[in-house]
């Protein structure tokens, strides 16, 4: 490996690393809120759905050829209607709901990734989808749930996540020290922090 790639990879790691732990701190927050009552579910949810499929506009945006007809517009079309389902009748409707969302997503997330060219972009936008997925469970608990509580196991799967991405961050960074790993976007890293979070997410359903 180039020894002038080193500190590039290295701050790369430590951004995705910071993100993931910043990540696990708003998906906390999020959960005691919603259990306290502090926010309420269904502002929550129109506010995250109009600050996400903003955010899929400008990624697709970002990566559409200029002049070239652009089908993945249709896509965010159709996911949005799929969010948009539901009006007063949001709380019970939402659980019935979800897997035509999670299906418009996941058509969504394949055609933008598509587009996208560079191992970092690809994290970035994937970091965004999977927390968006995230938040789309917990609220789904909130709305389903007779009681909605965040309990001491999900505080305790939380920080399994919290030292699970302390210690993925130091292998990686241990491998490009080494010259053992190249800088990929940090996919399986990042991936396997997810998986402590929805653990944790799955917690709250006990």
């Amino acid at each position: 490996m180039n020894k002038q790639e080193q500190p590039i990879e290295k701050s790369l790691l430590q951004e995705t690393g910071d993100k993931l732990q910043m990540a696990r701190h708003e998906l906390d927050e999020f959960a005691v809120q919603l259990a306290l009552g502090k926010t309420e579910a269904r502002d929550k949810f129109m506010e995250m759905k109009k600050n996400f499929l903003k955010r899929l506009d400008e990624w697709n945006e970002a990566f559409t050829i200029e002049g070239k007809e652009d089908d993945v517009k249709k896509r965010i079309e159709i996911l949005e209607a799929q969010l948009n389902v539901g009006g007063a009748d949001e709380k019970k409707s939402f659980g019935y709901r979800i897997g035509k969302i999670l299906a418009a997503l996941e058509v969504v997330k394949v055609e933008i990734s598509k587009k996208i060219k560079t191992a970092q972009h690809q994290t970035d936008f994937d970091h965004e989808v999977e927390m968006f997925r995230l938040k789309l469970e917990i609220l789904r608990l909130k709305f389903s749930l007779k009681k909605f509580e965040v309990k001491e196991i999900f505080h305790v799967r939380m920080e399994e996540a919290r030292e699970k991405i302390e210690s993925i961050t130091h292998e990686a960074r241990g491998k490009i020290k080494s010259g053992k790993a190249k800088y990929s976007g940090f996919a399986d890293e990042a991936e396997l922090a997810y998986k402590h979070f929805r653990k944790a997410v799955e917690a709250l359903q006990h």
